[in-house]
């Protein structure tokens, strides 16, 4: 892993897949000290992401801290994800984007809260036709 220079998109989602598999494996104090650095790192180099790419890695550290049963980080991380989908100006991909949070959140049983209910309801509103 060290030895690729991945993009920052991948760096992060990656990092999360491999918190998750050290959750799994029984290491869960290295597994939730991970998720939490991943989530910092993602603050950090947030600005170096393009905007589409954002919610792509957002959603593995969310579905790692579900989980780690740490569910109300991932519903931050759920929220951040969703609120990042917005920014692209172009519909198809914010639409992809909502599709994805939402697949991602099903596939894991994961429930909104309002604020995220309310985000992602807002997002499809202002797809318009044909989405």
């Amino acid at each position: 892993f060290d030895g690729v220079n991945w993009p920052p998109e991948d760096r992060e989602a990656l990092l999360a897949r491999i918190a998750e598999a050290r959750f799994v494996a029984g290491n869960e104090e290295q597994a939730r000290a991970d998720a939490d650095a991943t989530l910092q790192l993602y603050r950090e180099q947030r600005e170096t992401i393009q905007d589409f790419w954002r919610g792509a890695a957002l959603r593995p550290l969310a579905e790692a801290y579900v989980t780690m049963g740490a569910d109300a980080e991932a519903l931050k991380v759920y929220r951040i994800a969703a609120e990042e989908g917005t920014s692209n100006p172009n519909a198809r991909t914010r639409c992809i984007d909502l599709v994805a949070n939402c697949l991602s959140m099903a596939l894991r049983d994961v429930q909104p809260d309002a604020n995220l209910e309310a985000r992602l309801r807002k997002t499809r509103e202002g797809l318009g036709d044909p989405w």
